[in-house]
C-alpha cells in the first residue's frame, strides 16, 4: 500500500499517471477517456488524505479539456497543460487561465 508521507508541514506527493483521462468531461466520455482518472486522483488525496493544493502538469500533445473543465474555477488546484496547438480537442489557448476563484 502506497501512502503519501508528511513532510515540511503537509503531505507531499508525486504522480506519474497513465492513462491519464484527461479528455473526460464531468458530462460523460471524450475522446476515448471514460473516467477522469486525474481528476478522480486530485480529488481523492483531497477528501481523504487532507491534501489541499495539488498542481497537475499534463505533459501530451493533446490538451487536457476534462481536466481543466473540472479544476477551472478550483483556486486549490493549478492545472498546467503542455500541448500542440490546434490538435484535438481544439481548446488549451493561452487565453485560457481558469475562471472565477481558480483564475490566474
Amino acid at each position: 500500500r502506497h501512502r503519501l508521507a508528511p513532510a515540511a508541514g503537509g503531505l507531499h506527493g508525486f504522480a506519474l499517471v497513465r492513462p491519464p483521462g484527461h479528455h473526460a468531461v464531468p458530462a460523460g466520455p471524450m475522446g476515448f477517456c471514460i473516467f477522469n482518472t486525474c481528476s478522480i486522483a486530485v480529488r481523492h488525496a483531497q477528501q481523504a488524505h487532507g491534501v489541499r493544493k495539488v498542481a497537475v502538469f499534463d505533459f501530451d500533445v493533446h490538451h487536457g479539456n476534462g481536466v481543466q473543465d473540472v479544476f477551472a474555477a478550483d483556486p486549490d488546484v493549478l492545472y498546467i497543460s503542455t500541448h500542440q496547438e490546434g490538435a484535438f480537442p481544439g481548446t488549451g489557448r493561452l487565453d485560457e487561465v481558469g475562471e472565477g476563484g481558480g483564475e490566474g
